[in-house]
């Protein structure tokens, strides 16, 4: 999505709107994989959701002047399963006859 640079003690600041940005972006990218609930939820209730997770999970610290991400959340790491994009074309495909 783009690069986020670290300060000494390996932490990132951004927006709120940045936040929001991120989580649009991914729900672009990946949203055809998520629940019902997540595809038709609106992005700003998804990114408190997820915003209200990762400070439960010690992943961000909020203030006012934005979002603080912490070092724990740049060791976690997930992916798809291979065949995920293979499912992504097939419901491309089946949008694209429906139009």
């Amino acid at each position: 999505i783009g690069e986020i640079k670290l300060d000494m003690r390996e932490r990132a600041f951004i927006s709120k709107n940045t936040f929001e940005s991120y989580v649009m972006e991914l729900k672009k990218r990946y949203g055809y994989g998520w629940s019902k609930e997540y595809r038709e939820m609106k992005e700003e209730i998804i990114a408190r959701e997820l915003l209200n997770y990762m400070m439960d999970c010690s992943f961000v610290d909020i203030n006012e002047d934005g979002i603080c991400l912490l070092p724990l959340v740049g060791r976690v790491n997930g992916s798809y399963p291979k065949d995920f994009n293979a499912k992504e074309n097939i419901v491309q495909e089946r949008k694209q006859k429906n139009e």
